[in-house]
């Protein structure tokens, strides 16, 4: 009895590396092709490759004191590189956020804050088109525009992004205005007054080969 039940294992095994073998020849051609399998994931390769075109590099500054002016004020620099996964050229994403406020000099007057984002000097895509006098770069964020008013601690932002950039170091300056400053031949936001701003945070993200 202990014989024939022996037997009955060995003879199943046989069968088994029998019916098995053209599988395992089948996925071993597939292996060599370096592709995958129908309904599987990609081969390493091609993941490889994948996942270089998404990668990303993120540059971050943050600064909590208070700013004040009553015309043109750096709030933020930041030096970034372009290309330093693949030596390539490059659009970034800029995400500029703070805690801001505008107080006009005479209270019945409108005051206006600004914010303007620049690369190596030139302005970022993303501009007001109301005022057309409005600079390159440059967009109304906060306003105080009632009798006897100013707008304190509000939470202000913007986002810009560039063309593709060269492969290299280059810097991102974010600048808060007062309208009258910025803006003065316009009587709509052309009137004296004080920005602040504080807790002031910037993001800025080196896109992917496939941006």
């Amino acid at each position: 009895m202990r014989n024939a039940k022996t037997l009955a294992i060995v003879v199943a095994l046989g069968l088994g590396l029998i019916f098995s073998a053209p599988f395992v020849v089948q996925a071993k051609k597939k292996g060599g092709d370096k592709e995958s399998q129908k309904g599987g994931l990609p081969a390493l390769e091609d993941r490889v490759e994948a996942d270089e075109a998404l990668l990303q590099r993120v540059f971050l500054f943050n600064a909590n004191p208070e700013l004040s002016s009553t015309s043109t004020i750096t709030v933020a620099s930041l030096s970034v590189t372009v290309g330093e996964f693949d030596g390539g050229s490059h659009r970034l994403v800029i995400n500029y956020s703070s805690v801001g406020a505008i107080a006009p000099d005479v209270a019945a007057n409108r005051a206006v804050l600004f914010l303007g984002c620049f690369v190596d000097g030139s302005p970022c895509v993303g501009t007001q088109a109301n005022p057309a006098t409005t600079p390159a770069g440059w967009v109304n964020v906060l306003s105080c525009d009632f009798s006897s008013c100013a707008q304190w601690d509000n939470g202000v932002d913007h986002v810009w992004f560039t063309g593709k950039l060269s492969p290299g170091s280059h810097t991102v300056v974010i600048k808060a205005a007062v309208g009258h400053a910025l803006v003065p031949a316009d009587t709509f936001i052309g009137n004296p007054g004080t920005l602040f701003d504080e807790a002031r945070n910037l993001l800025v993200t080196v896109l992917g080969a496939n941006d």
